[in-house]
């Protein structure tokens, strides 16, 4: 089931966090985000 705009916003947010972080050598994730919510969150 893909990710809602709002899950898929937090999920985002988090990522760039933890890739952000000098401590993370590696970020992996295993999610669906529509194309539609993809392209409003990228705006």
């Amino acid at each position: 089931m893909p990710a809602d705009e709002e899950a898929g916003q937090r999920l985002l947010r988090m990522i760039e966090t933890l890739e952000d972080s000098d401590d993370v050598q590696n970020v992996y994730a295993n999610f669906e985000i529509a194309d539609e919510v993809l392209e409003r969150l990228s705006a």
